[in-house]
């Protein structure tokens, strides 16, 4: 019995079941081999904790093996509620992450709509570019007004909103010097 004493582990029961097993041992360990000492029986209790508990419990003052019981279940509570606690903040942290991907998922969804039918409207099947209604392409008509006998650029309606300006042609000119013809005077032509 003596040597089952020393190999009792806490495992995965509690607290209150590992002392009732732990006891029971004692009390036949004692009847064989003499009474433990208190020391003794304190040194093989915190042994057999679990390794969370038998921290919590030895970073304490214990006086007597009662002490190291309460102890002992004291530190099972706090150990117990920290887990719990950690557990609810995690499943709060994922049923957040859902719900925050659910919203961007609608937001998506619900931008994607509202630009693909108001701001980008789909790809002209004629003539391949982004325009909303009729495709003028081949009709000969002026894309702005619709009328026959000008483009959009030449379009009375278009110039008189001011739409055509800034579209005029210009012919640019570029000037070159030549560093070797120069005289030996800095002065500037202004």
């Amino acid at each position: 019995m003596g040597r089952k004493l020393g190999e009792l582990k806490q495992g995965r029961s509690t607290v209150a079941e590992y002392t009732r097993k732990f006891n029971e041992l004692v009390r036949f360990s004692s009847d064989a081999n003499g009474a433990l000492g208190e020391r003794e029986k304190m040194n093989k209790y915190r042994y057999g904790l679990r390794g969370d508990i038998a921290h919590a419990v030895s970073l304490q003052n214990i006086a007597n093996f009662a002490d190291l019981i309460q102890k002992a279940y004291s530190a099972e509570a706090t150990i117990d509620f920290a887990n719990k606690e950690r557990v609810a903040v995690n499943q709060q942290k994922k049923d957040f992450g859902k719900y925050k991907q659910q919203l961007k998922v609608k937001e998506f969804s619900s931008k994607g709509k509202q630009a693909q039918s108001s701001q980008f409207p789909r790809p002209c099947p004629d003539c391949g570019k982004q325009h909303s209604g009729e495709c003028m392409k081949d009709k000969g008509v002026c894309y702005y007004c619709k009328q026959p006998g000008h483009v959009k650029n030449e379009c009375p309606k278009w110039k008189s909103l001011g739409g055509a300006e800034g579209t005029t042609v210009s012919k640019g000119c570029v000037y070159t010097i030549d560093g070797g013809k120069t005289t030996g005077d800095n002065i500037l032509i202004a």
